[in-house]
């Protein structure tokens, strides 16, 4: 029977790392983890702290430091695009993520920017926002971050308030 496997998925900390210390701490063990933009800086101590496999992509605010655009990895049968997502018009839905996934292949887009989590399937391609950490936008404002649980045979998300 295959072992499942977790990835922690966060977004938006904004250089205010507590939650995301806290975040790190209690979602141990985990085999992925994915920030999706505006860090902040400190990318070497989230990959110390996290221990596993760390991608870690560009924001808007990731003025300093030398963090990719996007980064592809490839999740039991799955393949994932993470992306900010600023250059997306995001506002206006999905059409510009839903191109850069089926550009790089993807079946899943991990991104950020709007503050808010989005769990959203566009024609075969599940887009995942996991909100902020820090600076929540939704209308409770309370921050939040997803977990994805994967390996047998499909792939479960749970979205989690601090």
């Amino acid at each position: 029977m295959p072992t499942e496997k977790k990835i922690l998925l966060v977004s938006d900390s904004h250089g205010q790392n507590h939650n995301l210390w806290r975040i790190l701490e209690k979602e141990k063990p985990y085999d992925i983890v994915v920030h999706c933009g505006d860090l902040e800086s400190r990318e070497s101590e989230l990959q110390n702290r996290a221990g596993c496999d760390l991608y870690v992509v560009a924001g808007n605010n990731d003025i300093y430091g030398d963090l990719p655009a996007q980064a592809i990895f490839t999740f039991g049968s799955h393949k994932a695009l993470v992306i900010h997502g600023h250059r997306h018009r995001l506002y206006t839905g999905w059409q510009t993520l839903w191109y850069a996934a089926r550009e790089a292949e993807a079946d899943y887009v991990f991104f950020g920017h709007l503050h808010h989590p989005v769990h959203e399937t566009f024609e075969g391609v599940t887009f995942l926002n996991p909100g902020s950490v820090t600076y929540p936008r939704q209308e409770d404002r309370k921050p939040t971050y997803m977990t994805l649980h994967y390996g047998n045979g499909d792939v479960r998300v749970e979205l989690h308030t601090i």
